[in-house]
């Protein structure tokens, strides 16, 4: 059974490995990934000094909203603080926020709010900053996929075909 953790508005599901007394090293996927994105990392990192924490962002995996009136967001500011209230909720003292594409922007909002709270953050991938100036032609054709969740046809891919539309997103 995938363990939980209840925060203000979101019960959040996570995978951990290595010893629950070890330095804690948070591994946050980016999108449209999960947890699973980090499998051939764990192996790496987990052992006897080390706990490997993996959150599921929300909208991903069994991470539930408490209220059917919470907005659903991927706005980054809303998954720093689902992080920051995780850190807490696990009462993980001094993690490294280890982060990729919207994991990497999500932990930015945590180290540049608490940094007092993380050893440290290595951030990868890190998905373009939204300055709110137009992006280039062939960034916004890189990024085609973020409008094409936003429209039914894709929000239907995302929850009937999610599958198919995420090994077309990674092979072209």
């Amino acid at each position: 059974m995938t363990p939980t953790v209840r925060t203000s508005c979101m019960e959040i599901a996570y995978q951990e490995e290595g010893n629950p007394q070890g330095t804690p090293v948070v591994l946050v996927h980016g999108w449209p990934d999960d947890v699973s994105c980090w499998d051939l990392v764990v192996p790496l990192l987990a052992d006897d000094e080390t706990r490997i924490i993996r959150p599921y962002l929300r909208g991903t995996g069994p991470t539930r909203f408490l209220a059917g009136e919470t907005l659903r967001s991927g706005q980054i500011g809303a998954l720093g603080r689902d992080l920051a209230d995780f850190l807490d909720a696990l009462a993980l003292r001094e993690p490294l926020i280890v982060g990729h594409d919207w994991g990497a922007r999500t932990g930015y909002v945590v180290a540049s709010l608490y940094p007092e709270r993380l050893s440290g953050l290595v951030a990868m991938s890190a998905g373009y900053a939204t300055t709110g100036a137009p992006l280039p032609y062939s960034l916004a054709h890189a990024y085609w996929y973020e409008w094409f969740v936003a429209t039914g046809r894709g929000r239907t891919a995302m929850r009937e075909d999610r599958r198919e539309l995420c090994r077309y997103l990674w092979s072209n």
